[in-house]
């Protein structure tokens, strides 16, 4: 039978992986129209990998204790959060 710590090393790999396919679309956007708005949806997939890959590092080796991983956790997710909205209060340029 799993356990719990199996299923979301699982669950935060695939994530990760995701995050890294995601990434790839996102520059290759950026490269193609120069849409500063994908520079910003690139920055946060690589934060919410890097996260997901340290976070699945450390339940792995337990590496960072439980308190301490939810605090890294969490605030990868509001990086992520933060860098998505970020292009809403960021002026824009006119053509």
């Amino acid at each position: 039978m799993l356990d719990a710590h199996s299923v979301s090393f699982g669950f935060l790999i695939v994530s990760g992986l995701l995050s890294l396919g995601l990434l790839g679309f996102a520059i290759r956007g950026f490269r193609r129209s120069h849409e500063s708005g994908l520079a910003f949806v690139a920055g946060a997939f690589t934060i919410f990998a890097i996260k997901s890959f340290l976070v699945a590092y450390a339940l792995r080796t337990g590496s960072i204790e439980h308190e301490r991983l939810e605090l890294v956790d969490a605030m990868g997710d509001l990086a992520t959060v933060l860098i998505f909205v970020a292009p809403l209060f960021w002026p824009m340029k006119t053509q």
